[in-house]
């Protein structure tokens, strides 16, 4: 396991030290699982590509434009490859 320092506000500290302390778990816990959880990357499964089959220019959606949804986040990127996958017509707003 590789150890990061990163800066964070007295919010967020308090924050995830409340937590710890709630859970009874370390603050190094609370904050790989959220890291885990907003990344997308269950432990024990290999992590989707976020980027696999969305940027197929005959669904609507032209190579160009695949920054824009990646930086949606992973609710938007799950969104249209399920949609991809079903075959169902792309939703292409932003946040939609």
């Amino acid at each position: 396991m590789k150890r990061r320092t990163i800066s964070i506000s007295d919010e967020i500290d308090h924050a995830l030290e409340r937590e710890a302390r709630r859970r009874a778990v370390p603050v190094s816990e609370i904050t790989r699982r959220a890291i885990q959880q907003y990344l997308g990357i269950e432990p024990g499964k290999p992590r989707q590509l976020p980027f696999a089959a969305l940027g197929r220019s005959s669904r609507g959606i032209p190579a160009r434009d695949m920054e824009d949804f990646l930086a949606q986040g992973p609710a938007t990127v799950q969104r249209l490859r399920g949609a991809v996958r079903d075959g169902q017509p792309l939703d292409l707003r932003v946040n939609a």
